[in-house]
């Protein structure tokens, strides 16, 4: 399952660099959601989902739409997309984080290992090579 996610993803990554090359970048993210929100209709229609249950899921879809469009705008200004991956990896890690400021969620031990390994794997990325 390992291999299959991250098979799809790097697709993704190459998919959204092709895409950029021809289309610009709030077209591409616009494109994007509305075929999402379709699938989404469709898919709630048949599970019986009211609209009115989906209005719920608008504040986090705000904040996904706009960080989707800073990533994408940066994906077009970028001339290493390995960095630009990684640093938008690099927020899965930091939700704990911020969880743990703003709601006092507890955060593990194995969340601040991976901070601590991502961090250095950041700095290695930017040292490039030298």
């Amino acid at each position: 399952m390992l291999l299959v996610s991250s098979v799809l993803a790097a697709s993704g990554w190459i998919f959204s660099l092709q895409a950029l090359s021809g289309l610009p970048p709030f077209f591409f993210i616009g494109t994007r959601f509305v075929i999402a929100g379709l699938l989404i209709g469709v898919v709630s229609r048949l599970h019986g989902v009211r609209l009115s249950d989906l209005w719920v899921s608008l504040p986090g879809a705000v904040a996904l739409g706009l960080s989707m469009m800073a990533w994408i705008t940066g994906l077009q200004h970028t001339s290493n997309p390995g960095v630009a991956a990684f640093i938008s990896g690099c927020g899965n890690l930091l939700m704990p984080v911020f969880g743990l400021m703003l709601y006092r969620w507890p955060v593990g031990r194995r969340i601040w290992q991976a901070l601590a390994i991502a961090l250095v794997g950041l700095g290695l990325l930017f040292l490039n090579g030298s």
